[in-house]
This record gives C-alpha cells, structure tokens and sequence, in this order.
C-alpha cells in the first residue's frame, strides 16, 4: 500500500497510534536501556557501621540439616562472614547466628541492609533493629541492587565452594571458615587493601615466616599515623571505585521520571499473573505488560507506589501476589453503568471465591475473554453473544446464584 498510497506525516502518525495502542504497549518487549540512573548507597566512613545480610540457598543438606549460608559483609572494609544456617530458620533464629559469630567481632552495626525476605520483614526483627537502634535499610522489591554488595559476594562464595567441596558436596560447610579467611586476607579493588587490614590494622598471619623475611619486610609499622593513612587511602580508592561503577551504570541506563498521575505499564514477570497455572504452555505469547496504572506518589529516586484496582488489592491481600491470578471467567453480564459494550465478568480466583469484576478493573486479560467467548458457544450452544444477554457458564452458575441472592438480601 505504501507504494500506491500517500499519508501525510504518516511516520509521526504511526508513532502516535503505537505509543497509544494498548496491544502494542502490553505485548511488545522493550528494545531501549534500562530506565533509571544508578542511585549507590553512601559508604560509611566507619569501620563495621553498616552491614550487608543476605541468604545462599540450594545447597545440599548436611547430616547436621544445614542447607543454607548467612552472608554477612561489612560495606565499609568488605569483610565477610559466612555462616552455615537452615532454610527453616525463623527470624529469632537468624537474630541468634547474627548475634552469636558477628557481633564479637564487629560489635553492633548502625545500618543493616537486607532484602525484603520474611525474616528481615517480620515484626520481631523490626522490633528488634529498632531497640538496638540499627537502621534497617531494605531493598526495594524485584531491584536487588540494593543490595548489590551481597550479591556479588554471594556470587563469589559459590564460585570458591565449587572449587574445593568434595565430589557428594557433603563438606561445603566445613569449608567456609578458610573461605572467609581466603577471602578477608584479599586485597580488594576498591578499597586497594584487604579487609583484614582495614578492619583490624594488620595483615592476618596465615603461615610461619622466619625472622629474617620478617626483619626485611619494608611494610611500616601499624602506628595510629599509618593506620589512618591506610583508611584515608581506602576511603579514596573506594570513592573512586563507586564513581566509576556509577558511571558505568548510567551508560548502560536512561534517565526517565513519573509524576503522579502519570500512566504506566507494569511488567508481569514478577508478578506471575500472565496465565492459569495449568496452561503454562501459552506462557510464550502472554502479554509481557499491564495496566495502566496511575502513580500515586514516588518513593525515593527509583521507586513508585501505583494506585491498584480496588479488586486487585482486594485479592492481594488476601491472597498474596502469588495469588492474584485469574483462572478463568465464568460469566458475563452488561455493565448497568456502561451502556457501549462494556461487561461485568463474573472472575474464578486462584484463591478466592469468584466475583463480579467491571472489565476496566481487569487489564492484560483478553485470553480470558477468549476462552470465557469460546466456551459459552460450544457448551451453550450460542451463535452469537448478544451485548445485552447474561450469560453464565454452567460451572458457574451456582455462584451466579448465590451473589444474586446476596445482595437482594443486602
């Protein structure tokens, strides 16, 4: 058609239609960087003042049960703990290890940084933080680079087990004391000294040396002139190290702001809702995006809280996110609102019990629609959906019932 035909201003046109299709919006991946400048986390200027906590699961259960690793990392010096846990464990338990192999050797942190797991997001932990007065700064949710820190020493403590555990795996606990030695006696990028050395003002002795490799060492002694040198040189090369990582980040990112009210499109992989559970065969052309939702207020520099449908938050909070999932509709009725094709369905929960639900309350749910259509001709025997008929699926025509004779009564 291009060939024959002339549109005036018909790749700005395009554009538009595009940038305002709601198909095009939830179905298409995104091609452009990443949104969002990097935002890092001031290092503390003391030693052992803030701490990173995180958790290495999956790994095979010792005959002692053991079959996780609290990591521990001090931001500041980057000395590490690794301590063997259980995935069992409550958050009086994780207090517990925290308190028993950290705290004789850090004393009490400042600041704790974890992610949202249900340990660090418990009452008790709050409580506990709060009459140690340890700020307790968590990440945001699905943006572990919060706690980027941990990450990566989470990455490399699996890297090094898998060097040195036997073949059965069976001993990886008794390899985490040399490992964290290994690890603490390392000069570090950032800093250009090893925690050892920043945390206690020496380098650990690991092995005898005789006296004369001793007497020609040209390290100065650790004075208090020294020692301050030393963090002043650290606090330089790890400020260094922060700039250039941020700057690296934002290369590979683009700047974007909301305002409230703006309109956003939330991508559903962290929020497994794109189809019923057992046809995770048709997962491959699920919507990728819903929405839109409208931002209600903006929570630091890369964090937004979105105002929800009242139906979607009703169900959350009941059921959790893992539980906002549509099944399936079981009904259709018009919109008494709503005189311009717009349906009431009647929704069949993952959790919950089915309910009523307006179709603008339901975005990204058109398989749905589909399958709900496909049914009602085949085992109605209907030719054609009538915009003014009710229609209600066998299956759910018990519930129909009983929401009806509910709010008569009502």
């Amino acid at each position: 058609m291009y060939e024959y035909l002339f549109a005036h201003a018909l790749s700005q046109r395009v554009t538009a239609h595009v940038q305002a299709c709601y198909e095009c919006q939830s179905n298409k991946p995104r091609r452009h960087k990443p949104y969002g400048d990097m935002e890092p986390i001031v290092t503390p200027s003391e030693v052992f003042h803030t701490c990173g906590v995180d958790f290495v699961s999956g790994v095979p259960r010792t005959a002692d049960g053991f079959d996780a690793i609290m990591v521990v990392v001090d931001k500041y010096t980057k000395f590490a703990f690794f301590i063997k846990a259980k995935t069992t464990d409550t958050a009086e338990t994780v207090a517990r290890r925290f308190l028993e192999h950290v705290f004789p050797t850090t004393g009490l942190p400042k600041a704790l940084i974890s992610d949202r797991d249900t340990w660090f997001t418990s009452e008790f932990w709050e409580c506990l933080t709060k009459s140690l007065d340890i700020k307790l700064r968590m990440s945001t949710a699905y943006h572990p680079q919060t706690d980027g820190l941990v990450e990566r020493m989470n990455q490399q403590l699996e890297i090094m087990l898998r060097h040195y555990v036997a073949i059965d795996q069976h001993d990886w606990d008794s390899k985490l004391a040399p490992l964290a030695m290994a690890h603490n006696a390392q000069r570090q990028a950032s800093t250009g000294q090893s925690p050892f050395m920043l945390g206690f003002g020496r380098e650990p002795s690991l092995f005898p040396l005789k006296d004369s490799v001793l007497a020609a060492s040209d390290k100065p002694n650790a004075t208090v002139a020294g020692l301050l040198a030393i963090h002043r040189d650290a606090q330089e090369s790890a400020a260094l190290a922060q700039e250039r990582q941020e700057r690296a980040y934002n290369e590979r990112h683009m700047k974007l702001d909301f305002k409230v009210g703006d309109s956003v499109m939330v991508d559903v992989k962290n929020y497994r809702m794109r189809l019923d559970p057992t046809d995770q065969a048709r997962t491959k052309l699920a919507a990728r995006y819903i929405g839109p939702f409208k931002v209600k207020r903006r929570i630091g520099e890369l964090a937004y809280e979105l105002d929800v449908p009242e139906a979607q938050a009703g169900v959350a909070a009941e059921g959790g996110l893992d539980e906002l999932r549509v099944k399936g509709f079981l009904g259709r009725r018009p919109n008494v609102l709503d005189d311009n094709g717009k349906f009431d369905y009647l929704v069949k929960w993952a959790g919950p019990a089915p309910t009523w639900q307006a179709d603008t309350e339901l975005p990204g749910l058109r398989w749905a629609q589909r399958r709900f259509e496909k049914r009602a001709r085949t085992e109605l025997e209907l030719r054609r959906l009538r915009q003014r008929d009710t229609i209600i699926l066998p299956d759910g025509q018990a519930r129909a019932d009983a929401l009806l004779a509910a709010s008569q009564g009502a």
